[in-house]
């Protein structure tokens, strides 16, 4: 991440798919930190005990994958944010640089925290309207390989209904003024679709 930081706006740290442990972690972010970037992961699932401890390292946003509804993005994303806009609990000694910048701590936090959710489940292309509609989402970003494989296609991401399903996505995000994102296979055309749907 060190050599990284300096050539990116900002870094995605994956713990769903990889095995970084949570001292590896904060290693990351606070050498992110020192080049002054942020730094958004993926956490293995939702949850305080996904969430919380990432936050506490210091990490600038949340990306939470696998959610099948609006009830559950809405739990992921009051878990980013303290008292009365979450309930996040309290205790990060990185991101109040160790108690120093105690004043104001809790709202600089809560305004700043960026929280985003995977949709890659039929169960949340179906509860979109509702999803884009939460409090405190910054971003969706699409799963097209699991979205597919909810589906009963995996791997096809250009078949029409998963594609349908990502326009519809897509189309509810931005009406909503809710930024999306996507993951792709290596596959620059797909890349170039993605951004044709709106991404």
């Amino acid at each position: 991440c060190d050599a990284l930081a300096d050539s990116v706006d900002f870094l995605w740290i994956d713990q769903e798919h990889t095995t970084i442990n949570p001292e590896t972690l904060r290693n990351h972010l606070l050498a992110i930190r020192g080049r002054s970037k942020p730094a958004l992961v993926r956490v293995g699932g939702p949850g305080a005990e996904q969430i919380k401890p990432v936050l506490d390292a210091g990490a600038h946003g949340i990306i939470v994958p696998q959610l099948e509804s609006a009830e559950q993005v809405r739990q992921a994303v009051s878990q980013c944010r303290y008292p009365p806009a979450g309930c996040r609990g309290f205790g990060p000694l990185i991101p109040t640089d160790y108690g120093r910048q105690g004043s104001g701590y809790v709202e600089r936090a809560n305004a700043g925290i960026f929280a985003a959710v995977m949709i890659e489940t039929a169960g949340a292309v179906e509860e979109i309207a509702e999803i884009v509609a939460t409090p405190g989402l910054d971003s969706l970003v699409l799963g097209p390989y699991d979205l597919s494989g909810s589906l009963g296609m995996l791997g096809d991401v250009e078949h029409p209904t998963v594609v349908a399903a990502m326009e519809h996505v897509i189309s509810a995000a931005r009406e909503a003024g809710v930024y999306v994102g996507s993951g792709m296979p290596i596959d620059a055309d797909f890349a170039a679709n993605q951004v044709r749907r709106g991404v």
